[in-house]
Order: structure tokens, then C-alpha cells, then sequence
């Protein structure tokens, strides 16, 4: 990550990303990343793509599985207070 809040970001990636993570769980983790600045995105803000390995498919996801994303982050990665 680059820009504000940068140094908080990757911290919070390096402590919260794990190598057998499913994609769905790599996604709530890339969205709350994003979030994790001062400024909250929504689904219209974020855009996510996933390339499988083993179907070799590449998929961009529609705005309502990014909401859920989205709302199943904020539960499972809740904001610090500052």
C-alpha cells in the first residue's frame, strides 16, 4: 500500500493475512484493508477480480458480492478506534 495511513495498512495485512486463506476470506481481508484508512469506500468504490489457479478462470465480481464483502468485514475486521 502507498499513501496515507500506508505504514497502519501494511501492518495490519503482514498480522492478518494467512497462506491457507479461502478467496472469499482474501477478499474481506483486501476490503478491510482498503478501509482501514480515514476515508470508507463503498461497493461502488472498490472493484475485485480473482484469478483461480486451479480452473485458470478470471472473474470480476459484481457490486452486490463486493457489498457483501463489504458488510462481512466490518464484523470480522472491525475499525481500531483511534
Amino acid at each position: 500500500s502507498i499513501g496515507a495511513d500506508s505504514d497502519t495498512i501494511q501492518d495490519f495485512l503482514v498480522k492478518s493475512y494467512k497462506n491457507d486463506m479461502s478467496m472469499d476470506s482474501a477478499c474481506e481481508l483486501a476490503v478491510a484493508a482498503i478501509n482501514r484508512g480515514d476515508d470508507e469506500k463503498n461497493s461502488k468504490n472498490i472493484r475485485i477480480a480473482q484469478i483461480t489457479r486451479d480452473e485458470k478462470t478470471f472473474e470480476v465480481l459484481d457490486e452486490e458480492k463486493i457489498k457483501q464483502f463489504i458488510e462481512s468485514a466490518k464484523t470480522k475486521y472491525p475499525k481500531e478506534s483511534k
